[in-house]
């Protein structure tokens, strides 16, 4: 009987601890589990945290980038609108520049097709009319001088005549002339002799006649070699840019 009763006893403190330790096990795997979770929890929401800020960073970068091709792009669009602008400018003004030079061209071009279209006509007159084939009475002087006609020269032209030099020839011998005339030989046997009247480089006003103006001859005078001519047939030429120079066959007839 005592060995029965041992032996319950023993059985019981067995059970006992087992049953200690598996409430144990079971506290001790709660507690595990409960940890296991806080610290996925932990995890989780500190992951979520971090992907928040992540987000914000990637946010705001996204946005300061955004913003600086904004301002980019405005640069680039006021850069191109005053690129445009200078642009616009230029060629207006390499187009008005342009313009000025052709009608500077053109109006030069007209001036020189103008003055070359331009030419003077030298008209020799006598008393408002041509002293071409005239006949004018002359009173020689005791002393055998005799008085030129009043000779008029008048430019009818587009342009100013310059007159380099003038011939007088007279079908008579002539002793002298008064001024500068120059005795020189003449090629036409109609006249017995010659004088020239050199005018480049001298200051006399006879030397340009400008269009529309007249000048006349400075009063000059003529000594006759015979004393029995009645009647001094002459030839006035004159000399200028033409190719011919204007002439005037006249006659002076001597009382």
């Amino acid at each position: 009987m005592l060995r029965k009763k041992s032996v319950s006893r023993t059985s019981d403190i067995v059970d006992k601890q087992l049953n200690v330790m598996n409430n144990a096990f079971i506290w001790i795997s709660i507690i595990v589990i409960i940890m296991t979770i806080g610290l996925g929890l932990f995890s989780y929401l500190r992951i979520d945290s971090l992907q928040s800020q992540v987000d914000a960073n990637i946010q705001k970068q996204d946005n300061e980038i955004k913003d600086a091709l904004e301002k980019y792009d405005k640069r680039i669009d006021r850069i191109e609108d005053k690129l445009d602008e200078r642009v616009t400018e230029y060629i207006n003004r390499s187009n008005t520049e342009l313009k000025d030079k052709i009608s500077d061209f053109k109006s030069d071009f007209e001036k020189l097709a103008g003055e070359t279209l331009k030419k003077p006509v030298l008209e020799i007159l006598y008393l408002g009319s041509p002293l071409q084939g005239q006949f004018i009475e002359s009173k020689k002087a005791t002393d055998g001088w005799l008085d030129s006609p009043s000779i008029i020269i008048f430019n009818s032209g587009t342009k100013e005549s310059t007159i380099p030099s003038i011939n007088l020839s007279f079908s008579e011998d002539i002793t002298d002339i008064t001024g500068d005339w120059r005795k020189t030989t003449t090629s036409d046997p109609n006249y017995k002799c010659q004088y020239q009247l050199e005018l480049n480089g001298m200051s006399d006003d006879l030397a340009v006649i400008k269009v529309g103006e007249s000048d006349r001859f400075e009063p000059f005078r003529i000594n006759l070699n015979s004393i029995d001519v009645n009647l001094l047939r002459c030839k006035l030429e004159i000399f200028y840019e033409e190719t011919l120079p204007a002439v005037a066959v006249f006659s002076i007839k001597i009382n």
